[in-house]
């Protein structure tokens, strides 16, 4: 059986073979000699060890002990050890464990780590650092062990400073302020004086909503400073007790009172992390109308309040009109009463340059201007200690914009318990609302879940619909959803009107689009199950820049490479619009028939060749269209694929109404 061996050197001198202490040494120069050897991988020449450890006594006696040492060393770790007339070394292989290599290990950090991996190597390698090298350890009669012995320790705590100093650093940028707490006071343990480490400290603390405490650190480092160094805390220290403080009077933010968020716990986490990271300056939560964006960000602002010393706030921008009361707008939501002197923009700069804060600026997509975008950007320039948290319908489109796109919640798709799943929770919750005896039965969950599925998961539709409860069933309502919008509508009160209707949130996203991004988006409501760009170009004319532009305004979604489609809500209302000009929705369709025609005539020949499965995996990812396109078809002069294609698709799970067929 192998012998495993363990040496510890953190803390004291602790060596152990398979788990059993060894002490049985004839004096303390022997685990001395071993600790050398562990330390220094090997051959080490035996007149060096013998200088070491006995170099006060003459050489003839110096060699002799250190026979003598070796002899002792061997009875117990003979395994482990190469020993010759001339060197002696410590076989690495045999060794199990050594604290201070792994720990030397742990801080080889490659440049391109992932921070998360970056910080689970260190947190590893401190936890090794029980203790100064070889603490209590003392050897008599041999200076240039002593030497060599602190200049170990001198190193190592030096390396474990530093770590410790990463750490809290890394901890802190990620929002992780209770390990950033345990690191700063493990390291300001080691080493007290440390004004930096006091300051990642003070902010930890402030960032837990410990602002008191964190006031008192800033004291006690203050004294540290006067009795050992008789010096002040330097400016960048007192700064930051000077703002702390000034934090603790007044508000910390203005937002309004929250009830239960339902089914986005994954999505306030990430957000959450990324706010807290000091890389964001600026995320835009982006989605269509309705899928939740305010009261999303309102609980990410919420839960990171104590991350920004002067608090979280927020701009409700919908009834702003125009880009020049934005200003206005920010210094009321912020308290700042401007003076009469200057102009609004420089005056709201220098309020926010001396403050960290997170501004949340809720709707903003209609004001996506020059002016507009060029405040934000010189609130980014000139307050380094301000996040924007923004939600639109639009990306902003600015470089320093993390952007965080946001889907409806998640609905039964295929089986399952539907109470398993937020969206049928919440309806389940707002019907409760108007109808307190609703439940979700055998006879009710159907028509929940397909009308959950009919709006996929989009929160406002759910709530809207959940409140059609007091008057209908959900399978009327689900016949209703069938033939249109009009049935999601709501009478309440302290609704803004652009959510009072889904019908609504979709005009007002549709009065901000140009003409003629109006005019393509209602053409590509022509397809069915999605499109790519080809198709799009040839059915809606649609470039590929329209396409991104409709996708950065949350009308399109991308999905798998390539490929756009539209939430089912958005396109209801979009073929609607197209509808209403009967020209060009015939004009339309006909273009949509020929091109799904003339793809199947394409395809139609790799049927029986080499290329049988791309060409099944194409139509089969056409179906929809495919059908669409057979259904206007059929009422058009057309002539039969050939039967060879024919008995191609009827052995594939395409039906034969959906491959289609080509007419003149």
């Amino acid at each position: 059986m192998a012998q495993e061996l363990e040496i510890h050197l953190f803390g004291g001198l602790r060596i152990t073979l398979n788990g059993v202490p060894q002490t049985d040494f004839m004096s303390q120069k022997v685990p001395a000699l071993l600790a050398y050897l562990a330390l220094n991988a090997g051959p080490q020449r035996r007149d060096d060890l013998a200088a070491l450890l006995w170099g006060e006594l003459p050489d003839s006696d110096a060699r002799n002990n250190l026979r003598q040492a070796l002899a002792n060393l061997r009875r117990a770790l003979d395994a482990h050890l190469h020993i010759t007339r001339e060197t002696a070394e410590l076989r690495p292989d045999t060794v199990r464990l050594l604290d201070v290599s792994v720990f030397e290990d742990g801080l080889r950090l490659p440049a391109d780590l992932p921070p998360a991996v970056r910080c689970a190597r260190l947190e590893d390698a401190a936890a090794l650092y029980r203790g100064d090298f070889l603490t209590g350890f003392f050897v008599r009669d041999a200076p240039a062990f002593e030497e060599w012995m602190l200049a170990q320790r001198a190193r190592f705590r030096e390396l474990a400073l530093h770590a410790l100093h990463t750490l809290a650093q890394l901890h802190l940028d990620a929002g992780r302020f209770d390990r950033a707490i345990s690191a700063a006071t493990r390291l300001l343990a080691l080493d007290s004086w440390r004004e930096e480490t006091h300051r990642q400290l003070m902010l930890a603390l402030a960032r837990t909503g410990q602002r008191s405490a964190a006031l008192a650190q800033y004291k006690r480092c203050r004294r540290l400073l006067a009795e050992e160094l008789d010096v002040e805390p330097s400016a960048e220290t007192t700064a930051l007790y000077e703002q702390i403080k000034a934090a603790m009077r007044g508000p910390r933010h203005n937002l309004p009172p929250l009830s239960g968020l339902v089914g986005r716990d994954t999505e306030l986490t990430e957000l959450r992390s990324r706010l807290a990271s000091p890389d964001t300056r600026l995320l835009t939560i982006l989605g269509p109308g309705g899928v939740g964006k305010t009261r999303l960000a309102l609980e990410a602002a919420a839960a990171s309040e104590p991350i920004f010393l002067n608090g979280v706030w927020l701009a409700s921008l919908a009834e702003v009109a125009q880009a020049p009361a934005l200003p206005a707008a920010l210094a009321d939501a912020l308290g700042f009463a401007f003076s009469g002197a200057r102009s609004l923009e420089p005056q709201l700069l220098d309020f926010l340059r001396r403050r960290e804060l997170l501004l949340v600026l809720d709707n903003f997509e209609h004001l996506i201007a020059p002016a507009a975008l060029d405040l934000v950007c010189q609130i980014l320039k000139h307050a380094p200690g301000v996040k924007l948290l923004v939600t639109s319908r639009e990306r902003l489109n600015l470089t320093a914009e993390w952007l965080y796109d946001l889907a409806g919640l998640p609905f039964p798709a295929n089986g399952g318990d539907p109470t398993d799943y937020p969206a049928v929770q919440l309806f389940e919750q707002r019907a409760q609302r108007v109808r307190p005896g609703f439940a979700l039965t055998a006879d009710t969950a159907p028509a929940v879940t397909r009308i959950c599925q009919m709006v996929e998961g989009l929160p406002l539709a759910i709530e809207l619909a959940a409140a059609a409860m007091r008057t209908l069933s959900p399978s009327d309502l689900v016949a209703e959803l069938s033939d249109g919008l009009s049935s999601l509508t709501s009478a309440a009160r302290d609704l803004p009107e652009r959510h009072r209707s889904l019908a609504a949130v979709f005009e007002h996203s549709w009065a901000l689009l140009e003409r003629s991004a109006q005019n393509n988006l209602a053409q590509l409501a022509i397809f069915r199950g999605g499109f790519d760009r080809a198709a799009a170009e040839a059915v809606a004319a649609a470039s590929q820049p329209m396409l991104s532009t409709l996708a950065d305004r949350s009308l399109l979604r991308i999905g798998r490479p390539g490929r756009y489609d539209m939430h089912p809500m958005a396109h209801q209302f979009a073929r609607a619009k197209l509808a209403q000009h009967t020209a060009i929705y015939q004009q339309t369709r006909e273009r949509h028939a020929r091109y799904f025609a003339r793809l199947v005539s394409q395809h139609e020949a790799q049927f029986h060749g080499q290329q049988d499965r791309q060409a099944l995996a194409r139509m089969q990812l056409e179906a929809d269209n495919i059908r669409a396109a057979w259904d206007w078809g059929g009422r058009r002069p057309i002539r039969r694929c050939s039967s060879r294609f024919w008995r191609a698709s009827s052995t594939s799970s395409i039906s034969r109404d959906a491959i289609g067929s080509v007419w003149n």
